[in-house]
């Protein structure tokens, strides 16, 4: 399970995009790590992955607000707590399939606004890479990525985007 959520997600650099935006930088790698690891330490964490203790608890504290990852913490015969993480993949899944069909919905919402978006069907392979009527001017209908003819975006076109992103 842990692996087909690895190779079917994060792959798509629409999902990387959305953990970035929503739990930071090193999202990704702590990810990949505690994949197939059960309960790890902070600290452990940290050695392993060369990722800075504070920007690991930043990313650790956002996935568990999130509750994509579950904490438990053990407090020694000193009174010294460590806390020990693991990944919910359940609720990870869970997590971007809703926020990511959200992003689809949002662009459906801005079409039925009547707000005209074109996009770049090359790169629109792992996520839909769109521009605003304005910005397609400016590029004068050729993606500023690829140099391929921007695409009216419709509903439609989402519809099968997202089919093809999301199967």
């Amino acid at each position: 399970m842990n692996d087909k959520i690895t190779e079917n997600y994060l792959g798509l650099n629409i999902v990387r995009r959305l953990l970035i935006d929503k739990f930071g930088e090193d999202s990704i790698v702590l990810i990949g790590y505690l994949k197939d690891k059960d309960f790890v330490s902070e600290e452990q964490i940290a050695q392993d992955t060369g990722i800075f203790y504070k920007s690991l608890q930043k990313s650790l504290i956002r996935m568990q607000d999130a509750k994509v990852i579950v904490c438990k913490k053990i407090t020694d015969e000193t009174g010294y707590i460590t806390y020990y993480w693991r990944i919910d993949f359940d609720a990870l899944v869970e997590y971007i399939q809703e926020n990511v069909y959200g992003m689809f919905s949002q662009l459906i919402s801005k079409l039925e606004y009547g707000e005209e978006l074109y996009y770049c069907p090359s790169c629109s392979i792992e996520g839909i890479v769109y521009y605003s009527y304005e910005d397609s001017l400016d590029y004068q209908f050729k993606c500023p990525r690829c140099g391929s003819d921007l695409k009216l975006l419709t509903i439609e076109t989402i519809e099968n985007l997202k089919e093809k992103i999301l199967k």
